[in-house]
């Protein structure tokens, strides 16, 4: 029988294909998805660590949004009828500006796929334009998918905070300097929130047992 479920992962930025599928594999072997959800991974230009402003605009553009939903259509092709989709990083902004032109598209109502979870992993996503905007896009897709959505976030994540700090300079001032990812208080929004600020990120050297 056809697969029915997929579990699609959108990588951040400074994520090379190859780092992503690595990821996207240790995933697969620590949770032991069962066989009729397959995993599948969306390659976008994620830039390196001297093309951050231009990984950040290819987040915004239309091509973007349109290459997701190509996929999302793909899938449903081949007969995946819900889709749980984790964005890390940078790959929540690709999904959450990607969100109005996916439910605008007749095309994605007709597919039939629905969006059973959005999973945002550190999301490098304003805060205020997610209050402003995104919330209700998820709360649409609540009522009308049961999309359940989950944030993971560090309060002293270190990338964000640099981020945080570009928005205050550089980028969109109407948007708010705050990270989504850095677990400030959000409005709006029935979710899940997984704070992982004093989660013990690995194992003291030598403490084998510990393992």
């Amino acid at each position: 029988s056809r697969p029915s479920e997929a579990v699609l992962y959108l990588p951040g930025f400074n994520t090379p294909l190859s780092w992503a599928a690595q990821r996207m594999g240790q995933l697969l072997a620590l949770a032991r998805l069962p066989s009729h959800i397959k995993p599948v991974l969306l390659s976008w230009p994620g830039g390196w660590a001297m093309s951050y402003l231009a990984a950040r605009s290819a987040t915004r553009q239309p091509w973007m949004a349109d290459d997701l939903l190509h996929l999302l259509e793909s899938l449903a092709a081949s007969g995946i009828t819900r889709v749980h989709i984790l964005a890390h990083s940078m790959g929540a902004a690709v999904l959450l500006h990607a969100l109005p032109r996916l439910l605008a598209a007749p095309s994605f109502e007709r597919s039939g796929v629905r969006l059973a979870n959005v999973v945002l992993l550190s999301p490098d996503f304003p805060l205020h334009a997610f209050e402003e905007g995104t919330t209700r896009l998820l709360e649409f897709l609540a009522a009308a998918h049961g999309t359940l959505t989950t944030i993971y976030g560090d309060r002293h994540d270190k990338p964000l905070g640099y981020g945080e700090l570009m928005n205050r300079f550089v980028m969109r001032p109407e948007e708010g300097w705050r990270s989504l990812g850095r677990l400030w208080p959000v409005r709006g929004l029935d979710c899940d929130i997984i704070d992982t600020t004093w989660m013990q990120a690995g194992l003291p050297a030598r403490e084998p047992d510990l393992a």
